[in-house]
């Protein structure tokens, strides 16, 4: 239900069920974190997009409705929530790249991105609401990109807001026209895969830490990296005037 290339260190995912509107099967789901567990060797951004109309409609309901026990909706959500987590911690850089619909599901996978690229067309919306449920992801994580009053707004209206208005409200990074969010989603990949790799783990770790991060926390990183081939590469590299060759080590 994927389909997934690596090229220059970018691992580029797209949903393929166009015909189900990209819904986030258990199938799908399952491909999706092999592939976040086990990107491949030096992959250091991973974007996702989605064939078709939509980036995704969120949960599958299908899955759902064969649920009969209360067991078996514990182990389902929590499969679910631990996909969104690893995208969430993966060292990686992620980067979503939307268009069409981004409901449910479809939107958290953006709210748990490192960067979000959106074109003209897309539409994010929480409805889970509207059939009985709460968006447990959107709730928990919403603020890492949100402020308090968009959140309550997608939470407890169940209606959705465009690509300009996602822009402003912080879940959006960059507004493409029409079919170019995957161009430049790709664009802000080259660039991010030009961070060395333990800089870029050292940034998640503390961006991670959320309001809870100290200076400290810095004192205690930096000096680890100014001690790494990587950084001795990146200043000669800028000496020289030319890439940096980063192994990360």
């Amino acid at each position: 239900m994927l389909d997934y290339s690596v090229a220059d260190h970018i691992g580029l995912v797209r949903f393929d069920r166009p015909e189900k509107l990209n819904a986030l099967s258990r199938e799908l789901l399952t491909e999706l974190a092999a592939i976040v567990a086990n990107p491949g060797t030096d992959v250091r951004v991973l974007v996702l997009h989605g064939a078709g109309r939509s980036f995704s409609v969120g949960g599958d309901f299908d899955d759902m409705r064969g649920l009969t026990d209360a067991a078996g909706r514990r182990t389902y959500i929590a499969e679910v929530l631990a996909v969104f987590a690893a995208i969430e911690h993966a060292p990686q850089t992620t980067i979503t790249a939307v268009h069409g619909n981004a409901l449910g599901g479809g939107c958290e996978l953006a709210i748990v991105s490192d960067i979000c690229v959106a074109d003209a067309t897309a539409q994010f919306g929480l409805p889970e609401g509207r059939v009985g449920l709460v968006p447990g992801i959107a709730a928990v994580r919403a603020h890492r990109k949100m402020g308090g009053g968009w959140m309550r707004y997608l939470l407890l209206t169940g209606e959705s807001i465009d690509a300009s208005t996602a822009f402003a409200a912080g879940l959006v990074t960059t507004v493409t026209p029409q079919g170019e969010h995957v161009e430049e989603a790709m664009k802000l990949a080259r660039a991010a895969a030009m961070i060395a790799p333990q800089a870029r783990a050292a940034a998640k770790e503390l961006l991670a830490l959320g309001q809870t991060a100290r200076y400290e926390d810095s004192v205690d990183l930096i000096p680890r990296l100014m001690d790494t081939a990587d950084h001795a590469e990146g200043l000669a590299a800028f000496a020289e005037r030319r890439n940096p060759n980063f192994t990360g080590r």
